[in-house]
């Protein structure tokens, strides 16, 4: 996917902090911080007791004990990624076309995709990548 031109004008409060983080590395633990208290949106759906999907009209808020989708992309190495955005703005803007959204806690995120690598506003001007790893200390932080 192309990036997209442009600048993240009127950034969230995560996005801020992503803009921090890319360009002074000891703002990093400031937007760790701030992302797993944020709601982050993902492209997803909720599943029914038969694994059938459920219809849904506009953005779904994921509740913690639910049973949801999200589906993965595949990176031109191989790798795949589940990629989640810090608004509804990137995520309509890195997708070609409208999709089932969640809006999730970053945390709640984290915790169902443990093991899972991760990326945040893939295809905008500014994004983030998370191994497996990092989510992990990720948690362990958030946990303390």
């Amino acid at each position: 996917m192309e990036h997209l031109k442009g600048r993240f004008e009127d950034p969230n409060a995560l996005e801020a902090a992503l803009m921090k983080a890319s360009e002074d590395s000891e703002q990093l633990a400031l937007f760790y911080g701030t992302l797993i208290k944020a709601i982050v949106y993902v492209i997803g759906w909720r599943v029914g007791p038969d694994d059938q999907r459920l219809p849904s009209k506009g953005d779904v808020v994921f509740a913690p004990g639910e049973k949801i989708s999200i589906p993965f992309v595949e990176r031109p190495d191989g790798r795949t990624l589940v990629p989640f955005y810090s608004s509804m703005r990137w995520l309509n803007a890195c997708n070609d076309s409208e999709r089932p959204t969640l809006m999730i806690r970053a945390l709640d995120l984290f915790q169902l995709t443990k093991g899972s690598s991760l990326v945040l506003n893939q295809g905008s001007p500014l994004g983030k990548d998370f191994s497996p790893d990092e989510v992990t200390a990720i948690l362990a932080v958030s946990d303390a």
